[in-house]
């Protein structure tokens, strides 16, 4: 399991999407050597982060489980859809 970088909660400083890539690539690379079926990751806040997670687990030969907050009004707390 990988967090958000920064709060889950409260966005932050934004990463792009190949940013999150390389950002996440080396935990999960770490994993990657390891008896593990997957990546997952909780509570991220915007989408370009979760399209990074996805595409490291993806170059790593792992499948991945990717998980947002969702405000009440169904937005993520970024604002994005």
């Amino acid at each position: 399991m990988v967090g958000p970088r920064g709060d889950g909660y409260v966005p932050g400083e934004m990463m792009s999407a190949d940013e999150a890539a390389e950002y996440h690539a080396e935990q999960i690379g770490t994993f990657a050597d390891t008896p593990i079926d997957m990546v997952t990751v909780l509570t991220l806040n915007y989408a370009e982060e979760g399209t990074g997670v996805a595409r490291a687990a993806a170059d790593h030969g792992l499948p991945a489980v990717i998980s947002f907050t969702v405000e009440t009004d169904g937005r993520l707390p970024t604002g994005q859809d």
